[in-house]
């Protein structure tokens, strides 16, 4: 609502901890927290169609198998399709990001692999050594990184994918 996005996340699993926010390439808009702008483009994951300009979107959230003619599989992750946006803690046990550049958005996830970036170690200077714990910039005060989320957004309410809870707790 007036183009803010909050992210309530569990109390009781929080505990005395509360959620905090590390230092990443804000210039970039790179949080990790992306937002979905076509509502037709949400696929958990994607194979090859029968053509190269065709996409097979194995599971759409519910567990069904679609078919894109004509939508190349960079579609499904591109940063035009899920752009990533600045975030903010906004309580203790909440987050708030700008979206106010997107009109209506139809998603959300967090720290997922991207076409731009790569995932959380793809914004780290490359070396050998194997990618730093809690790369991604959402984590708990006791330093514990959040966990990969995805919601779809409908009326301004995330509808989460089970195992995953929505709820106001």
């Amino acid at each position: 609502q007036n183009g803010k996005l909050t992210v309530n996340f569990n109390k009781q699993l929080l505990g005395t901890d509360t959620v905090t926010v590390g230092d990443y390439q804000r210039h970039n808009n790179a949080s990790f927290l992306q937002v979905l702008t076509n509502s037709t483009l949400f696929c958990l994951q994607t194979a090859a169609g029968t053509t190269r300009s065709d996409t097979l979107c194995r599971d759409n959230g519910d567990g069904k198998a679609v078919m894109f003619p004509g939508v190349s599989s960079d579609d499904f992750q591109s940063l035009t399709t899920w752009p990533m946006v600045n975030i903010d803690v906004a309580s203790s046990s909440s987050i708030t990001a700008d979206v106010s550049a997107f009109g209506e958005i139809f998603g959300i996830r967090y720290a997922f692999f991207n076409k731009g970036y790569g995932d959380c170690c793809g914004l780290n200077d490359p070396t050998s050594d194997p990618c730093p714990i809690a790369s991604c910039p959402l984590k708990s005060s006791n330093g514990l990184p959040a966990t990969p989320f995805i919601a779809r957004v409908k009326d301004g309410k995330c509808e989460c994918l089970s195992p995953q809870v929505c709820d106001d707790n």
